[in-house]
């Protein structure tokens, strides 16, 4: 008989054994063609809306329609697919996002009125959502623990070059993006997404951590032996160890990620402060775009153009690079309080612009650090936040934590949306606006202090590895 195991392996110990290389390339980068395509679309829809509008007969209240039905379909899209994943698995919400997301964005531009093009493209939105939260999991749950975070950012950093993708085809019919076909560029921006989701139903593997959840202990143990091969090394120690484990020792327990910060009777606790934090950096990032608008008009200066959204990509890219690096040295509560902290900063500042009609040092200065704000709290914020999501959970409800802090993201911004077209034009309700959303930043702020700072113990936020300092593949 085969001797049994001294110590019981873990599935983190495996994947810390494999190291980083070609197989989490492999992995999640086909997983990340779900932010890829999710940035492209939403940010061609954003394009087309006014031209759309203008096809149609309607004015600009209908126009925001387009953007608040984009955004309620996301954020209902990521909330179930995150329960989705969490029960059928990563790989099936991945593939099935992009080929439906392909599916309704080819319908929608041939959309016959403005309410089918709603539905349609709501449609296409919640497609979008679908795999999101998938996406996030399975980059936690293949990545060794330092470089978990520089994954996540890859995700974010994909969606900011879907939106430059977009600016780069509108730019194809008018480099101005001012008189833009909507049709074409619907369809345009729908056809990517099925390539990439054709690529990913051969080519994605399950996530390992997923199949050990639901006790799949030999298709585990053969990912993690093509992750440890793909990756450079030899035959692994640690997993067969996990396969000479009786049933009993492997089970969701021992072989998840990391020691789960909320249990079952903490989880709603975690979900409500994931949403609010969620929600509230979607309010930023859509205050801050709007803020930027009227700025730009005020100061008669040309409109969005393909070359400005390319810089502005090439900005979001080295922020969220900057912002990977020094958040992974702390804990992501700490960092997501900070960046909470911030946020409530940086609307006040554009509250107060918005108070100084007259102009002068103080509004210019105050306007300048609101867009400060702007930049690098949803970089830093999202980054923590996300992270948080499927660190702090168990396997079977980390896709679910991540759905709910998408979906309070996108319905954060779905509201400003609507809120800010009303708003807009009066100075007076524009800085309240901006001062009850620096109350809701600061509300959000406590309730993580309150629980999600002092639940986070450090030294349980990882498993101990059986190899200790092993982030490379190499031969055991």
């Amino acid at each position: 008989p085969q001797p049994r195991p001294t110590a019981l392996a873990t599935f983190h110990d495996a994947v810390e054994e494999a190291g980083l290389g070609p197989a989490q390339l492999r992995l999640f980068g086909l997983a990340a063609s779900v932010p890829l395509s999710a940035g492209l679309y939403m940010a061609a829809t954003s394009l087309v809306a006014t031209s759309a509008a203008k096809d149609f007969g309607l004015g600009a209240a209908q126009r925001t329609t387009l953007l608040v039905s984009t955004h309620a379909g996301f954020s209902i899209g990521a909330l179930l697919g995150g329960c989705a994943a969490d029960y059928a698995g990563r790989r099936l919400l991945v593939n099935t996002s992009l080929l439906a997301l392909t599916a309704s964005g080819i319908a929608a531009s041939q959309a016959p009125s403005w309410n089918v093009l709603l539905a349609l493209t709501a449609v296409a939105s919640f497609s979008s959502g679908l795999g999101w939260p998938a996406t996030i999991a399975l980059g936690s749950e293949v990545s060794p623990a330092c470089w978990r975070l520089f994954v996540r950012a890859v995700g974010d950093v994909c969606f900011d070059l879907g939106i430059a993708a977009a600016a780069l085809l509108g730019s194809i019919q008018d480099p101005m993006l001012q008189e833009l076909q909507w049709r074409p560029l619907l369809f345009g921006a729908s056809v990517l997404p099925g390539v990439l989701g054709l690529l990913a139903l051969t080519l994605l593997e399950e996530s390992p951590a997923f199949l050990a959840a639901q006790g799949v202990k030999d298709r585990t143990s053969l990912i993690l032996d093509w992750m440890q091969l793909l990756n450079g090394g030899g035959r692994s120690f640690v997993v067969e160890n996990l396969r000479l484990q009786r049933n009993g020792e492997a089970n969701h327990e021992t072989l998840q990620p990391g020691i789960p910060m909320f249990n079952s009777g903490w989880r709603f606790v975690g979900y409500v402060a994931l949403l609010t934090a969620g929600c509230c950096f979607g309010l930023l990032c859509e205050t801050g775009t709007f803020v930027h608008q009227q700025i730009r008009r005020m100061m008669i200066l040309p409109g969005v153009t393909a070359g400005r959204v390319a810089s502005g990509t090439a900005l979001d890219v080295a922020v969220i690079a900057l912002s990977a690096m020094l958040a992974g040295h702390i804990p992501r509560p700490k960092v997501l309080l900070f960046a909470l902290i911030g946020g409530a900063v940086s609307i006040w500042c554009f509250g107060l612009a918005g108070t100084t009609h007259g102009g002068g040092e103080v509004a210019e200065w105050a306007f300048k650090l609101g867009l400060l704000g702007f930049h690098w709290v949803p970089a830093v914020g999202y980054l923590a936040l996300y992270q948080l999501a499927v660190e702090a959970f168990p396997t079977q409800a980390a896709a679910t934590a991540a759905g709910v802090a998408v979906a309070g993201s996108q319905f954060g911004a779905m509201v400003t949306s609507d809120v800010l077209v009303s708003v807009g034009a009066d100075i007076g309700n524009w800085s309240f606006f901006c001062y009850a959303l620096a109350l809701s930043f600061s509300t959000a702020a406590f309730v993580s202090s309150r629980t999600l700072v002092p639940l986070w113990v450090e030294g349980e936020q990882e498993t101990r590895p059986l190899l200790r300092g092993k982030t490379s593949g190499a031969v055991v």
